[in-house]
């Protein structure tokens, strides 16, 4: 029967997670020129953080959702694949900060501390 399809003006509008990637990215924009503004290193950090977050996020690897899965049905490869990365976080910094090549963040404890 190959006739004409009728338009349908929802096909014509950007999907709703558009409107949330663009409010995102230019948080992300905007978050990124502040802290090139403080210095270069934070703006690295930040560009290396983001990208570990899309990368993690990509990936479904997401804490609460794999202990809900374990919880759920029984699945425990996402706690286990927690548990490895922890382990290898603990060989990976565990020489280094007994080298004292690197030390641990101190601060006092504050409003974001408390609510964190």
């Amino acid at each position: 029967m190959g006739g004409a399809r009728t338009a349908d003006p929802a096909e014509d509008r950007p999907p709703p997670q558009f409107a949330l990637l663009a409010v995102a990215a230019a948080a992300a924009v905007a978050l990124a020129i502040a802290a090139a503004d403080r210095s270069a290193a934070m703006a690295q950090l930040f560009a290396i953080g983001a990208g570990l977050g899309i990368a993690l996020y990509h990936a479904s690897f997401g804490f609460a959702g794999a202990w809900r899965r374990a919880l759920a049905e029984g699945d425990l490869s996402g706690p286990a694949a927690q548990a490895a990365m922890i382990a290898a976080a603990t060989l990976l910094f565990a020489p280094a900060l007994a080298g004292g090549e690197v030390r641990g963040a101190l601060a006092p404890v504050g409003v974001a501390m408390a609510f964190g």
